[in-house]
C-alpha cells in the first residue's frame, strides 16, 4: 500500500485507503474550544463548478475526512479565467463572527503537477462579488500528497470587489487553484476538508 502524507503536522494515523492522516484536531490530549466545518466534500450535493473553466465535478474515494473527497478538472473553457474551482452557497448562512484574526482556516487538497499553478485559494463571502481570499503559493505546494492549507484569518491576501466578507453572514464558499495562464489545464484536482477552528487550543 502506497501512503500519501500530509506535511507540517505532528500526529498521524492510517485511514486504511493508502493515506496517512495527520490532523491537528486528532492530537492525543488536545482540546479545541470551537471549530466549524465549512463544507462537506463527501458528496457533490450543493457544490457546483465556479464556471465553464472547471469540469468533471465528482467524488473520489481517496480522502482524509468523511467518506470521499471532491475531484474536478481545470480546462480551457469559455469562461476564459485562470481558475479551476468549485463553490457552494450555504443555507442557512454560516455565522463565523465568533472567530478572531488569529483563528485558523484549515483545508487539504492534492494535485499531480504544480508547473502551471500560481496558488491555491479559499474564498469566503456573501457572494462571488463580495469575498475575502486566502492563498497558498505554488512554492508551498508539493505534488501527489494531501497538501495541508492552514492559514490564520489575519493572513487574508485580498478582499475582492465590494465589501469583502461579512463573517456573520457567509453565504458563499469557494475553493480551488489559480493557474499562470487561462489556457492551462490540469485534471484530477482533489479537495477534502474545509473548516475554521479556534487557535486557543490546549494540550495536556
Amino acid at each position: 500500500m502506497t501512503s500519501m502524507t500530509i506535511p507540517g503536522q505532528s500526529h498521524a494515523r492510517s485511514t486504511g485507503i493508502g493515506l496517512v492522516h495527520n490532523d491537528r484536531s486528532l492530537l492525543v490530549g488536545a482540546t479545541y474550544p470551537d471549530q466549524e466545518e465549512l463544507g462537506d466534500f463527501s458528496a457533490t450535493t450543493g457544490w457546483t463548478a465556479l464556471n465553464t473553466d472547471t469540469t468533471g465535478l465528482a467524488t473520489h474515494a481517496n480522502h482524509i475526512i468523511g467518506t470521499n473527497s471532491m475531484e474536478f478538472d481545470k480546462v480551457d473553457g469559455a469562461a476564459n479565467t485562470v481558475f479551476g474551482a468549485i463553490q457552494r452557497t450555504p443555507s442557512p448562512a454560516l455565522d463565523l463572527s465568533r472567530f478572531g484574526a488569529n483563528d485558523e482556516l484549515q483545508s487539504y487538497f492534492t494535485v499531480s503537477d504544480v508547473t502551471n499553478i500560481a496558488y491555491a485559494f479559499v474564498r469566503l463571502g456573501t457572494d462571488a462579488s463580495n469575498y475575502n481570499e486566502w492563498r497558498l503559493s505554488d512554492a508551498s505546494i508539493t505534488i501527489n500528497i494531501w497538501q495541508a492549507f492552514p492559514i490564520a484569518l489575519a493572513g487574508c491576501q485580498i478582499a475582492v470587489v465590494g465589501n469583502g466578507w461579512n463573517p456573520a453572514v457567509v453565504t458563499w464558499v469557494c475553493v480551488g487553484i489559480a493557474f499562470d495562464a487561462e489556457a492551462n489545464a490540469l485534471a484530477n484536482i482533489r479537495w477534502d476538508c474545509l473548516r475554521i477552528y479556534s487557535s486557543r487550543h490546549t494540550r495536556t
